[in-house]
């Protein structure tokens, strides 16, 4: 089988080529590319490999940019000293999402699954790929309720019922549709790992929301845009970030 690495650091690409040596040998590394662009003319140039591993944050820019200037139907292991982009790796034809310094057992299960999933969906390198990729990401657990403290109860609050998740003063709290705000214990970072992202979309650093609530969007300086939400965000105005603009208004198109 045929792999393609995409780290821009000479000592980690070295660590993980002998890791999958040691790991699977049936892997044979085509070559080990080091930037979006020269990523960009060698897949545009060659067959697409088995499988990619590639870190996220590259010398040249984030690899989000190459699978936008690529069509390619490989199914892709994303790995980065971050956890901030896990959801949007997830959009692409991510089968996993490595937190460096990657761990080798962590590593082989991220080979496992792919061979596992190959052999159960498709012979060819990407027979079947879209088959592959929905079993997996229909296998992702993801929230359905949360337990929240109500005075000396608790409830749980199921996620139909959420609105919107905010920070406020280092502490996060959930929004119902019936505007009650209920303290959450998962950072705003947790949470976009545990909710589902085709109904739930973080658009800064303060706020997740849900689809539902989103009554108006409207164009912003500084190339922000400026939602209106119902329940209404009273503490301030709810802005999409310059940079998450984009990524929102692919999700909105969906």
């Amino acid at each position: 089988m045929k792999l393609v690495i995409i780290e821009d650091e000479q000592a980690a690409s070295k660590r993980l080529k002998k890791m999958i040596n040691k790991l699977d040998p049936a892997f044979d590394i085509e070559i080990i590319l080091d930037s979006v662009e020269d990523s960009v003319n060698w897949l545009n140039s060659n067959e697409d490999p088995d499988l990619i591993i590639v870190d996220i944050h590259l010398s040249d820019g984030l690899c989000f940019e190459i699978f936008e200037k690529v069509t390619t139907e490989c199914p892709v292991i994303f790995t980065t000293a971050y956890d901030e982009y896990a959801v949007e790796a997830f959009k692409l034809n991510s089968i996993d999402y490595l937190l460096k310094p990657i761990e080798e057992k962590k590593l082989d299960k991220s080979l496992i699954k792919f061979r596992k999933l190959k052999e159960k969906y498709g012979k060819g390198r990407t027979e079947k790929l879209e088959d592959l990729l929905r079993h997996f990401q229909s296998s992702q657990d993801y929230k359905s309720r949360f337990l929240v403290k109500s005075g000396q109860s608790f409830r749980a609050i199921s996620i139909t019922n959420i609105s919107y998740f905010f920070i406020e003063s280092q502490i996060v709290f959930l929004i119902t549709d019936e505007k009650r705000k209920f303290i959450v214990e998962h950072s705003l970072d947790e949470l976009e790992k545990l909710l589902n992202p085709e109904n739930f979309f973080r658009i800064n650093r303060q706020m997740i929301l849900s689809l539902k609530c989103i009554t108006s969007i409207n164009q912003y300086f500084n190339s922000r845009l400026k939602l209106t939400l119902t329940p209404d965000y009273d503490e301030n105005e709810v802005l999409v970030s310059r940079m998450k603009v984009s990524e929102f208004k692919r999700w909105l198109d969906k």
